[in-house]
């Protein structure tokens, strides 16, 4: 896949930030950013996915109440006290 140019505006204390992570790690800003965009798309893509997830679970009438999730929870701290016991 190619490469592409963009230009865009950021803070200076952002860039400060950036040129002296860049100096410390002995590399490029250009990279670091790369670095970083690539980073925060595969975040979304995975907070995305989970968010679909959750709708087709609704959808599906896959939910619990309220009531039963603090029930399942209650379940789990007796569990966990009665084996450290």
């Amino acid at each position: 896949m190619g490469k592409q140019t963009i230009s865009f505006e950021i803070d200076e204390s952002d860039m400060a930030e950036l040129t002296e992570w860049a100096r410390s790690s002995e590399r490029p800003t250009a990279e670091l950013l790369d670095e970083a965009l690539q980073r925060y798309l595969r975040y979304t893509r995975t907070y995305h996915a989970a968010i679909e997830e959750g709708l087709d679970d609704i959808r599906r009438g896959r939910v619990l109440t309220t009531e039963q999730v603090f029930a399942g929870l209650e379940e789990r701290r007796r569990a966990k006290r009665a084996a450290a016991e």
